[in-house]
């Protein structure tokens, strides 16, 4: 069910009248857990969707989108990185 061992101790150690709610309290925040991590693979999806097909336009020798992508991303991290340092 995508409970952690940690979580599925918590669980196990509800008892009581209150139990029910309890329970359904963790599977209600595992749920929005789940939820915002689809959010993030369909984002992720589509990115990589929109990468291959720009890929897949490139002209044999041409320079490659995905990784001009990487590479402004690791100058723009070693650029904040410097700023910080100073």
């Amino acid at each position: 069910m995508g409970f952690s061992l940690a979580e599925v101790s918590e669980l196990l150690e509800i008892q009581g009248h209150a139990a029910c709610e309890q329970t359904r309290q963790l599977a209600d925040r595992k749920l929005m857990e789940v939820r915002s991590r689809l959010q993030q693979l369909k984002r992720l999806e589509s990115d990589l969707v929109s990468m291959v097909e720009r890929c897949g336009r490139v002209e044999v020798g041409g320079a490659c989108p995905m990784l001009d992508v990487f590479f402004a991303l690791a100058d723009r991290d070693h650029a904040t990185a410097l700023s910080q340092a100073e």
